[in-house]
């Protein structure tokens, strides 16, 4: 059996749109990995060692104890407006901040349901476009047909005379 072996490259940052994507379409057992990892910058690994009794929401940091980081020492991590706001309604006194042991399997599943939400919402802003067309047309022929009811009112150049003049 081949070992696998990490396609090298640049890494890429996602914009603010796609974050918002994410956290979106996310299962809500996603959004605190997903927003810890993007607002604060924890690793994927000390995120999934993390207790909720570690993120002092309240407090507005992260405590990072040196078992669970990388480099074994102890950090404190702030936590941002915008991450406090994600977290605000998952957040647990105590805990595991991941609730499940293979993450890369609920990133598989995150990748299919940000797909399907983003369809959904395209069909619907579709749908919603189209809507808005149609009564933009009707509003149209609607103004076209009330000007043809107006005395001295030229259909070719959609002006009107009046006093013998142009208007």
């Amino acid at each position: 059996m081949s070992k696998f072996k990490e396609k090298s490259g640049d890494i890429e940052i996602f914009t603010p749109q796609e974050i918002a994507q994410l956290l979106t379409y996310s299962r809500p057992e996603m959004v605190p990995f997903l927003a810890i990892g993007a607002f604060a910058g924890l690793r994927s690994a000390e995120i999934e060692r993390l207790d909720w009794s570690e993120v002092h929401l309240a407090d507005r940091f992260i405590e990072v104890k040196a078992a669970k980081a990388k480099t074994a020492s102890r950090r404190i991590v702030p936590i941002t407006e915008n991450l406090a706001k994600w977290l605000a309604s998952h957040a647990e006194t105590e805990g595991r901040v991941v609730p499940f042991d293979n993450v890369n399997k609920q990133i598989g599943w995150l990748v299919e349901d940000t797909t399907a939400g983003l369809t959904a919402a395209a069909k619907k802003e579709r749908k919603e476009r189209d809507e808005e067309e149609r009564i933009f047309m009707l509003a149209q022929n609607n103004f076209t047909a009330s000007f043809r009811l107006i005395p001295g009112w030229d259909q070719r150049t959609g002006r009107r005379m009046v006093k013998n003049q142009w208007l």
